[in-house]
């Protein structure tokens, strides 16, 4: 990268936010089984970067399986007024590993009382966000900025039609899936850092080791690439949208099924990505001069056709006798759910769209429709979590992520209502509409 234009600054930090053995796992609903074995630290990560006019933007990354508003938006504003900027201006993002604590209890099915442990955890876990916003602030240098897009066959889709129709859990290779790898390269004289972004469910080690913590396959390209960059580098992964993909790795063709990883599977995952991140690398960058905004806006989502008494009997003690108690307690369900849209600026030319908690890969072809002509990253799992978010198309099919996935929430006990893609597309148009008139 050229020493030239260095215009920007930036600096980033990490800690350690592993959970303690014996912590709920997280990924799994309402259960409460306990870690047994910690395999791979659970990192919190940041980033501040700053552009000439001093606007800033602060990027987090979080290997947890996501959190609820309650906990992520005291956070996000409070680390906007260390750091001195907007809350539009800070962006949580989960990894969303199923091997790590239990991160969403306020959103299922759950009538207990919250444990302790829980609690207690996400409390504190606004000591080392803070601890590390005051480190990024202190240590802004210049810096070049260098974005690149590469590829990798990394994920596979996970929804496929069975010969009776129904939308299953297993391998498609035919299926959507989104293959961009983005990479955006920071270079100063106080070091290098590397952030970048992939959609894939993080799912390589929790059905093989259930009790057993780890960051899953973002944890395993850190190891992979500081051992081959240095340990100095800071590596910082954002979920893409990852709500209808898995590692191909795991995926059976032949017998149509995901196996269930291991260690040796993780750690080839792990070398797999960071293969073609090296490669990304390798391609000619657009060295990036700063221009950066952020505004952030919710699409109002709402319910579809509510299941039946005997539907929601079939779904078991676990869900179904949630709901039926509620229902018939006449407590009411909400009518409608805000979900969380942002549009983050680097450039003019450059932006980055995330949606909240579980987008499916199938929304990029829309986010691409509404910024044609934009270099794009597209993140999910961004700010609070909940739910999965179907397409129209997605929603027609069926399949978990249409008709389960709602069902493990408290919100309502049914699929999401069809017109999303209006939704989204009109969300993201406002976004946009409002960066202008900011630029103008």
């Amino acid at each position: 990268m050229k020493e030239a234009g260095k215009t920007a600054l930036a600096g980033w930090a990490e800690a350690d936010i592993t959970p303690p053995l014996g912590f709920p796992m997280g990924g799994r609903g309402p259960r409460f089984d306990p870690a047994e074995q910690i395999a791979d630290p659970l990192l919190a990560q940041v980033t501040l970067l700053q552009d000439r006019r001093e606007r800033r933007l602060l990027l987090v990354s979080l290997d947890i399986i996501g959190s609820t508003s309650s906990v992520a938006d005291p956070i996000r504003h409070q680390l906007a007024a260390i750091v001195g900027t907007t809350p539009d201006a800070v962006v949580l993002n989960y990894s969303h590993t199923h091997s790590s604590g239990m991160g969403l209890l306020d959103i299922y099915p759950y009538n207990g009382e919250k444990p302790v442990v829980i609690r207690d955890y996400e409390t504190r876990l606004m000591t080392p966000l803070v601890g590390l916003a005051r480190q990024v602030l202190a240590r802004l240098a210049p810096v070049g900025v260098s974005w690149r897009n590469g590829t990798s066959e990394f994920a596979i889709n996970r929804r496929r039609r069975n010969e009776n129709g129904v939308t299953e859990h297993r391998p498609h290779p035919e299926g959507y899936y989104d293959p961009n790898l983005w990479l955006l390269e920071l270079e100063g004289n106080a070091g290098s850092a590397l952030l970048y972004s992939y959609a894939c469910h993080p799912v390589t080690m929790y059905e093989a080791e259930w009790q057993t913590i780890s960051a899953d396959f973002p944890g395993s390209v850190r190891f992979e690439l500081r051992e081959r960059m240095g340990a100095a580098i800071h590596l910082q992964f954002f979920q893409g949208l990852a709500g209808s993909v898995r590692p191909r790795i795991l995926a059976d063709l032949e017998e149509k099924v995901f196996r269930n990883g291991s260690r040796d599977v993780l750690k080839k995952a792990g070398k797999q990505l960071a293969d073609d991140l090296v490669k990304t690398l390798a391609l000619p960058g657009v060295e990036l001069e700063l221009e950066l905004m952020a505004c952030m806006g919710y699409v109002l989502v709402r319910p579809g056709a509510p299941l039946q008494p005997d539907g929601i009997r079939e779904l078991g003690t676990n869900w179904g006798g949630y709901w039926l108690e509620r229902l018939c307690s006449g407590i009411p369900c909400d009518r409608v759910q805000p979900w969380p849209i942002g549009l983050i600026q680097l450039g003019c030319e450059h932006l980055i769209t995330y949606i909240a908690a579980e987008a499916v890969a199938e929304w990029r072809p829309h986010l691409e429709k509404v910024f044609a002509g934009s270099q794009l990253a597209c993140w999910g799992y961004c700010q609070h979590e909940h739910t999965y978010l179907p397409t129209d198309e997605l929603i027609a099919a069926g399949g978990y992520e249409v008709n389960q996935a709602p069902l493990c929430t408290n919100f309502w006990p049914q699929p999401i209502a069809a017109g999303t893609d209006t939704l989204v597309e009109e969300g993201f148009e406002r976004l946009r509409t409002r960066l202008e008139r900011e630029r103008s």
